[in-house]
């Protein structure tokens, strides 16, 4: 009976750990300045994300969005990300064939 009771509560926490990725509130802002309240599904990213999945409510249709249309996207008290267009440095690495421009 004990083996069966500790295998049980190994196996139970085995399956928390490998939980999936689950909606959470957050926003978007679409690139009309729109705010767009809902649930985002939280993919917990390590780098910059191509699209997301986001929900009107709990039972909403899920719908995917593009990152080239939303300008920031935010899951509450968690992450946010914002879409901007920065300068990138393309000089040569050799000194002796850097420029002024």
């Amino acid at each position: 009976m004990k083996y069966i009771l500790i295998t049980s509560l190994v196996f139970l926490c085995g399956l928390k750990s490998c939980t999936q990725t689950t909606f959470k509130p957050g926003y978007y802002i679409t690139t009309h300045q729109d705010t767009i309240q809902g649930l985002i599904k939280d993919y917990d990213w390590r780098g910059n994300p191509d699209q997301i999945n986001f929900k009107a409510s709990k039972n909403g249709a899920e719908r995917t969005l593009l990152a080239k249309d939303i300008l920031l996207f935010e899951i509450l008290d968690s992450s946010r990300y914002v879409s901007v267009n920065v300068d990138i440095d393309t000089s040569d690495d050799k000194l002796t064939e850097l420029d002024n421009t």
